[in-house]
């Protein structure tokens, strides 16, 4: 078993538009946390999930925004400093479920990697994790609803920008163990183990299938902290495509009579 961290919860969110109907969550592994812990082994720069979500928006879902918490590993005698700090996610169509050793467990990325700012760190000494709400300007489109993965890494920089360090005091907020309460909407898909982090070295957004791990036994409720929202096409937009459609018929009628 991985060694725990636990923290204080801050909320924040990051501003961006996009214009969609009937936003569902297809995806939720944090509205039922109360608490939280990430892992304390290195390396952890980036971390990541195979998982399969709910078809409240369709078979091919399209993806409108994500939430997911960013975990900073501080103390007094390590504080942690960065003017900038960013998030990267990158979204798989794919999960081998049966990749083992050294085989890769993601493939077909969907995207390159949505990156978004996070708030500075300033002399922080104790373990806090920050939730950040992101909604795309343009929806992302998943192939299907299952063995799907996500990778993440969090970014510092202390010279306006034009250096990015990876930093294992930077890490991905993860789930504490729930013994018996499966998470509300989709499910943690992967192989033996929760989680991935860069065991290997890759600093990519893959994971080789030996970079697996576990912060509580095998319990398919762990996992990181993250949750997708669809947009659902709109009723009304069928109406109108089916009187479109009946008008279209009712004229070409009435040329022929």
């Amino acid at each position: 078993m991985k060694r725990l961290i636990a923290f204080a919860t801050l909320v924040c969110a990051v501003t961006a538009s996009t214009a969609q109907a009937q936003p569902v969550l297809v995806y939720d592994a944090i509205s039922d946390q109360t608490a939280g812990t990430t892992t304390g082994t290195n390396p952890h720069t980036y971390m990541g999930q195979g998982f399969s979500m709910s078809n409240a928006a369709g078979n091919t879902p399209m993806i409108t925004g994500f939430r997911i918490g960013e975990f900073v590993i501080a103390s007094a005698a390590a504080p942690v400093n960065y003017g900038l700090v960013r998030g990267r996610v990158q979204f798989w169509g794919t999960y081998d479920t049966t990749a083992t050793g050294t085989a890769i467990v993601f493939s077909n990325p969907i995207g390159g990697p949505v990156v978004f700012t996070a708030n500075p760190i300033v002399n922080q000494t104790a373990n806090t994790v920050t939730f950040y709400t992101v909604n795309l300007g343009a929806p992302i489109n998943f192939p299907g609803i299952t063995n799907l993965g996500i990778s993440v890494n969090w970014q510092g920089s202390n010279d306006g920008g034009t250096t990015w360090l990876d930093d294992n005091a930077l890490a991905t907020s993860m789930r504490t163990p729930v013994a018996t309460t499966p998470i509300p909407i989709g499910t943690n898909v992967t192989v033996a183990g929760q989680y991935f982090r860069n065991q290997s070295g890759l600093t990519n957004f893959t994971f080789q299938a030996g970079d697996s791990r576990s912060i509580g036994g095998t319990n398919a409720t762990d996992g990181l902290e993250f949750s997708l929202t669809a947009v659902v096409p709109e009723p009304t937009s069928f109406v109108l495509m089916g009187l479109v459609g009946a008008a279209g018929i009712g004229w070409r009628r009435r040329r022929m009579s």
